[in-house]
Order: C-alpha cells, then sequence, then structure tokens
C-alpha cells in the first residue's frame, strides 16, 4: 500500500535504517553536489519494518540557470533479482554434486527373457 503525502512530506525519509542514516544522506549530498551515484545497492525499510535491497541511481536536478535545485533519486527493487541469483547458486551447487553413493551400486533389476513359443 502506497504511503500519502502527509506521511512524508516535511519529515526525514522513514524508509532509511537507524544505523545507515548518516551515509545515506551522504550519498544524495554527493549526487546534489555533483557525484552521480549508479546502480548502488543500499537496504531500505518496508512500512511494515521490514527490510528490501534496492538500487539506486541518484543525480542533481539543476535550474535554468544552472543552479542546482535538489537530486533526483531512483530506486530499483532488487528482490526479484536476488531470489533468480539464490536459485541459480542453488542449482549450480547441485550440478557440482558427487554422484550419491547408492546410486553408483544399485542396478535396475533384470527382466526375464520371454521363451519363444517356438
Amino acid at each position: 500500500m502506497a504511503g500519502t503525502a502527509a506521511e512524508v512530506l516535511g519529515k526525514p525519509l522513514p524508509n532509511i535504517p537507524e544505523g545507515q542514516k548518516q551515509d545515506f544522506y551522504a550519498l544524495l549530498k554527493s549526487a546534489s553536489n555533483g557525484k552521480p551515484q549508479n546502480g548502488l545497492e543500499v537496504s531500505l525499510l518496508k512500512k511494515d519494518g521490514s527490510s528490501i535491497d534496492v538500487w539506486l541511481w541518484a543525480a542533481r536536478v539543476r535550474d535554468a540557470g544552472g543552479q542546482t535545485v535538489g537530486s533526483i533519486n531512483i530506486f530499483s527493487d532488487l528482490s526479484e533479482r536476488k531470489r533468480i541469483e539464490e536459485e541459480r547458486q542453488k542449482l549450480a551447487a547441485m550440478k557440482d554434486m558427487e554422484e550419491p553413493f547408492w546410486a553408483r551400486y544399485v542396478s535396475p533389476p533384470k527382466t526375464p527373457k520371454k521363451k519363444g513359443s517356438g
């Protein structure tokens, strides 16, 4: 569910984990000062308090006179990408597993040959 304007306007960003606020605001400030952030991975908090990993792109925004008036920040959810990567790693690990001991020594039962009628 999306938040309302009243929940965010004029307030500090609510989705930055407490121990990361200083670093996060430093990233945004560096983008406002002309150092764009391209695909930097950061963790944010969802409204329910759970964590979400995202990519952050940030760049400064200038007015018609060339003065910096802020920054634009784009966040891209990494959840699906991370899930796919974990699945790929699991499949790769299974491929590299040695054949189980019992599989090497168990052979299928032999079927008896049918005797001919003549």
